[in-house]
């Protein structure tokens, strides 16, 4: 599942100095506004490409009205509005709907403060003080200020019911962390924290919400308000008229609609029951593009679908099992065949995009050296199930195309395509052998995201000593030279040991009514501009 986020080259977040954290709140409104159906289909480098067929937006400047309706596959019973414990791809629209973070992402995933005015490290990152904006006022009317920000730390790290970002933050030190003026808050840290900036960059750590914030009626500082939610279904939410960033938003209104599968979606979108949505298959593409009342693009991302390994379950608790799993992938062909080339190949170890990731890591087809590495495993006839569903484009594709590449070296998967209801059952992050879906985050992130012991999501239960203490002492370090190091011993572990086969990063291929504008290509992987609604606008 997931969330959000992916760097550019550049410094990253955690090696910013005192001066530049200031400096950051300059780019805060960088995100600023510019101006036949189908039947069901069958089954480089890392720099930021783009390519487009949307029509020129229109001069003059963005206009108020009309109601916005976006389709995103998947969704269910569990769906929720909840801030900071959220997990499908429609949750993520909604949820960026109605909260405001701390720190957002730009389009090429540098950090930008958002409701925080400065986030400051004191001497050695042992702690930070954050100073919001003023005159920020919740839906309800409530002015935002720093007991709220406290309210959510605390709610995420509440020890009786952590929430999804609770190891992210655990450096945090509640008790002696501070309220020191209606909009400044020190945050005390039990150990230094030097990606603290670069951690809140993603929504499970910053969205806040207010000091009693009650699920039945879920307020926040966003650009739109929430008015009705149908689990499995949709929400609608209506425009915030007090939003800080005026004239934002511009829409009347946002409908988030949930599908089941990309053909339906796609179907919807030719019909005009919605007007935009992603995750648009390669065979579609050409139907789409050839519609001149739609736009396209396609927008190079970090977001990734691993195949997941647990580590400790027979056969991958057996490292030289995982290795020769890793080699049966034949990437580039694996590209070609599930995103119609749109993306490009994946070496095992994920956060392509941060500048500190190890490029020197790659991962050759070799399927006699799998065989060799199978039968010393004593696995030379080696038969496993791996189960997906239709979760995120490409997934079930993978799956197969996998399943085919393993028959090289006599290794039989059988693909279990399960219902996403199912998918995201009790036995969700406790199979085997299964997959998932993650957008682009620096590699710290997502790393206490997935595969430091005790992550929310650690669908291959990696429990490495050496890597988590690699971890706390990279988080821990300013110094941007000693950080790379420890990122790059890490990212050979991951390479090496890990449970995570990633063959691809994929790219985000969205497609909208030609009426919309103000849509940008996000490098962090999210459907229709990373669901930053709030800057888009409809020429009449």
């Amino acid at each position: 599942m997931r969330s959000v986020t992916n760097r550019p080259a550049g410094r990253s977040a955690g090696d910013v100095s005192r001066r530049d954290f200031l400096r950051i709140a300059a780019g805060a409104g960088a995100l600023a506004t510019t101006g036949g159906l189908l039947a069901a289909c069958g089954s480089s480098s890392s720099g930021t490409t783009t390519t487009t067929t949307t029509t020129t937006t229109p001069s003059g400047r963005a206009q108020r009205g009309g109601d916005f309706r976006v389709g995103l596959i998947g969704g269910g019973p569990s769906d929720t509005l909840d801030g900071n414990n959220w997990l499908t791809m429609p949750d993520y629209a909604r949820v960026f709907s109605l909260y405001d973070p701390l720190v957002i992402a730009d389009v090429q995933n540098q950090p930008t403060l958002w409701l925080a005015e400065e986030i400051s490290p004191e001497g050695s990152a042992s702690s930070f003080i954050i100073k919001l904006r003023q005159g920020i006022e919740f839906h309800n009317g409530k002015t935002l200020g720093a007991e709220d920000v406290l309210f959510t730390f605390q709610r995420i790290l509440n020890p009786k019911k952590p929430l999804e970002g609770a190891l992210i933050l655990s450096p945090i030190d509640l008790s002696n962390s501070k309220v020191l003026d209606k909009y400044t808050l020190r945050v005390a840290m039990n150990k230094p924290f030097a990606s603290f900036v670069e951690q809140l960059i993603q929504p499970f750590c910053s969205l806040i919400l207010p000091v009693g914030w009650d699920p039945k009626n879920p307020v926040g500082t966003g650009p739109f308000k929430f008015q009705s939610f149908t689990p499995g279904q949709q929400s609608v939410m209506v425009r915030n008229d007090n939003y800080w960033r005026s004239p934002e938003p511009y829409f009347d209104s946002v409908t988030v609609i949930d599908f089941a599968d990309q053909t339906t979606v796609v179907n919807a979108l030719l019909s005009g029951t919605i007007d935009a949505t992603g995750q648009i298959p390669p065979a579609l593409l050409s139907e789409l593009k050839s519609n001149s009342s739609l736009a396209t693009v396609v927008a190079r991302t970090g977001g990734f679908t691993p195949i997941t390994m647990r580590v400790d379950q027979a056969p991958f608790n057996d490292v030289r099992v995982r290795h020769a799993m890793k080699l049966l992938v034949d990437r580039p062909k694996l590209v070609e065949a599930v995103y119609g080339g749109n993306g490009i190949a994946g070496n095992d170890v994920f956060g392509i995009t941060d500048p500190d990731y190890d490029t020197s890591l790659v991962r050759a087809h070799d399927p006699e050296r799998a065989k060799s590495l199978l039968k010393q495993a004593g696995h030379n006839d080696l038969t496993t199930q791996l189960v997906v569903g239709p979760i995120f484009l490409g997934m079930v594709e993978m799956a197969e195309v996998f399943a085919q590449q393993a028959m090289s070296a006599g290794v039989t998967v059988s693909v279990s395509n399960v219902p996403y209801s199912t998918f995201y059952d009790s036995q969700y992050l406790q199979r085997p052998f299964s997959m998932d879906f993650w957008f682009a985050n620096p590699y710290l992130a997502q790393a206490g995201n997935e595969t430091v012991t005790g992550a929310a999501y650690n669908e291959t239960h990696f429990n490495d000593a050496h890597y988590n203490s690699l971890y706390v002492q990279a988080n821990a370090t300013l110094d941007s030279n000693l950080r790379k190091e420890l990122i790059h011993e890490m990212q050979q572990i991951d390479f090496d040991q890990g449970g995570l086969i990633i063959p691809a990063f994929y790219d985000v291929v969205d497609a909208f009514t030609t009426r919309l504008h103000g849509y940008y290509p996000y490098e962090v992987g999210g459907p229709v501009s990373n669901v930053q609604f709030r800057q888009m606008w409809f020429s009449k």
